[in-house]
């Protein structure tokens, strides 16, 4: 796959989440909240 190609498929990509964030189809989750989210997974999993 060329870097053209990778560009170009990523460019429509980042149109349709943008376009479901606008039509509301999906939430935005800050970033914060995600990484919360995940060091509380990651500590739960080694907690076991």
């Amino acid at each position: 796959m060329d870097l053209q190609k990778i560009e170009k498929d990523w460019l429509e990509e980042a149109k349709r989440r943008a376009e479901e964030l606008d039509n509301g189809v999906v939430k935005a989750i800050p970033a914060e909240e995600v990484m919360a989210n995940a060091r509380a997974l990651l500590k739960s999993i080694n907690a076991t």
